[in-house]
């Protein structure tokens, strides 16, 4: 999860620097202790809990199998090209900088943090385009983030679209037209996105890990019109490794191949030529 914090600080560093010699002429006139006003007291108090506060707050309670976890450097992982729908973050967030099209640094007081309580600065934002027709806007670089977040929130607003959660699969649907505009798959408990414009060395590793060959079987089998699972299997043996052919079964191919009822026996039957006239009307 993430959430955007803003505070006022001082205005500009003469407030500072005059709380700070009010503080010195205290301690020099009265041997060491300050006299403050009510005023002044606030403002120290103030700029001392927005000091090291951070812009932006991230909570990643993930325990799968992938290392996914805040506070380490894991940039050189191949899990970091895989995008994470979070439907509590308030910001896109990715720890690679390749990813972005355009980017822009942050100021190096703009930190997240983590659930454990580290703090880690964003080093920039920009846009990132994840699939053909999806663009993430303000996404925030954060070198040290282990895995890439999508916050849900934000992509409904800036794609107008609906996101429709299934019990192993994730749809993005555009508001005005009801097209799909993106997957998502569910693994280990969270939903990855699918047909990601990523560089050439990531891997479709999400993909061949929660589609199971039997689902690519069923695939296969609508794709090339329904053949029999026995050709599939000559085509593609490798699916068949650990799985029974006859477990296979297809509910358009039994309704398509079933053969005609026959017709009930006729009560009327003719008992001289031109009784029974059959005509076509």
């Amino acid at each position: 999860m993430a959430k955007k914090e803003n505070g006022d600080k001082f205005q500009n560093t003469g407030e500072l620097q005059n709380v700070q010699a009010h503080v010195v002429a205290g301690l020099e006139s009265q041997g060491g202790s300050v006299q403050l006003n009510h005023e002044e007291i606030e403002r120290v108090r103030s700029f001392l809990s927005k000091l090291e506060k951070p812009t932006i707050t991230c909570s990643l309670t993930y325990s799968g199998k992938f290392p996914f976890s805040c506070g380490l450097n894991v940039s050189n992982t191949p899990f970091t090209h895989y995008w994470v729908l979070d439907s509590g973050a308030t910001d896109h967030m990715t720890p690679l900088p390749k990813h972005f099209s355009t980017y822009s640094p942050c100021p190096s007081n703009k930190k997240i943090s983590t659930a454990d309580g580290t703090l880690i600065t964003v080093a920039g934002q920009g846009d990132v385009q994840i699939t053909p027709t999806i663009i993430l806007k303000n996404v925030l670089h954060v070198p040290k983030l282990s895995t890439n977040l999508i916050s849900i929130q934000k992509l409904t607003k800036d794609l107008l679209c609906n996101v429709i959660f299934h019990r192993n699969s994730c749809i993005l649907q555009d508001k005005k037209s009801g097209r799909t505009i993106g997957h998502a798959r569910e693994w280990n408990g969270l939903y990855y996105m699918e047909n990601l414009n990523l560089p050439i060395e990531s891997h479709s590793l999400i993909s061949e890990s929660t589609i199971t060959s039997k689902e690519k079987v069923q695939l296969i089998h609508c794709c090339l019109g329904h053949p029999s699972f026995r050709v599939i299997k000559l085509l593609f043996p490798s699916l068949f490794k650990n799985l029974n052919m006859e477990s296979f079964h297809c509910e358009v191919c039994e309704l398509a191949k079933h053969k005609r009822v026959p017709f009930p026996i006729s009560n009327k039957l003719s008992t001289s030529p031109f009784y029974l006239v059959h005509t076509d009307v």
